[in-house]
């Protein structure tokens, strides 16, 4: 059986093109949002399509992201404009709830959207969430990716990672070595990235080439951040998925489900940071099960 593809475009509030992606035209409507801040659609997009046999998948790269229109002022590049530009998803698309599913820094958005617009979201799906308070869950974690890095490989990921401070010469091959580089870090088995259908550096080299001055802009934008209160207030199911050996602490997991009054959680072994592709056999089936209970 053929799924279903459709893509276009959306227009946030000031003005932003944003590119979006359906797959599947059945079921619940499922909003996908990736991680990063920087990355795009197509590093999960493809692994996600067992989902879109019995649901609509929406993807869409977000702000300054993928196929979405670059934006070169990092002042328009916040975490509070992504809430805005999901907001303007969901009134291009007619939703009046939307389950909000969010890997790594998606998880982040779709809290804060929840934050902002609680009244539009009916539940939640988080997987490898990135730290819900910056300190000190976010020392923590880079600090992790670089422990677990080969160390004949950290002077060529300093290398690059100073040669990417110039993104306009940078090029595609560079990008791809990067992205090999990082990779086997965020896996608990690094030969499981052969199971990966997505691709990171399936992007136009334009974006790709400042994936990293946005994750700083957005990053930047959220300040010393604390969640758990706010998380606290509010009263949206939320099913929180995490890597027993994610490089992402499974503390700061486990605080999400704590935090989130309506919540349950899954840690799932052997699996670092991409669980749909490191543990499809477990991944796939809970979250099927999860979403068919509403």
């Amino acid at each position: 059986m053929t799924t279903s593809v459709k893509n276009g475009y959306f227009t946030s509030t000031d003005g932003n093109k944003l590119y979006y992606k359906q797959i599947g035209d059945s079921g619940k409507t499922v909003i996908m949002l990736h991680g990063g801040p920087g990355l795009h659609m197509n590093y999960f997009a493809p692994d996600m399509e067992p989902l879109a046999e019995n649901h609509t998948l929406l993807f869409y790269d977000q702000r300054s992201c993928g196929r979405s229109e670059l934006v070169r002022e990092p002042t328009q590049i916040t975490a509070d404009e992504n809430v805005q530009d999901l907001e303007a998803l969901r009134q291009h698309f007619k939703l009046d709830q939307m389950i909000l599913f969010g890997h790594s820094w998606g998880a982040g958005l779709a809290a804060l959207y929840a934050m902002a617009y609680p009244e539009h979201v009916q539940q939640m799906i988080l997987v490898g969430s990135m730290p819900l308070r910056a300190d000190p869950y976010m020392q923590t974690f880079g600090e992790t990716l670089m422990e677990r890095m080969d160390p004949s490989k950290k002077e060529r990921h300093a290398q690059i990672t100073d040669e990417m401070q110039n993104p306009d010469n940078v090029q595609l091959a560079l990008i791809r070595e990067y992205f090999d580089l990082m990779m086997p870090s965020y896996l608990y088995d690094p030969a499981s990235a052969s199971n990966m259908r997505g691709d990171i550096s399936d992007a136009p080299l334009e974006t790709l080439r400042h994936m990293n001055g946005v994750g700083g802009a957005v990053m930047g934008s959220l300040g010393n951040f604390d969640w758990r209160e706010a998380l606290s207030r509010l009263d949206i199911p939320a099913y929180v998925i995490h890597g027993v050996h994610d490089p992402i602490p499974r503390a700061s997991a486990h605080e999400w489900a704590e935090a989130l009054p309506d919540s349950r959680m899954l840690e799932i072994d052997e699996c670092g940071h991409f669980s749909f592709f490191e543990q499809p056999d477990v991944f796939f089936p809970a979250v099927a099960a999860y979403l068919d209970e509403f």
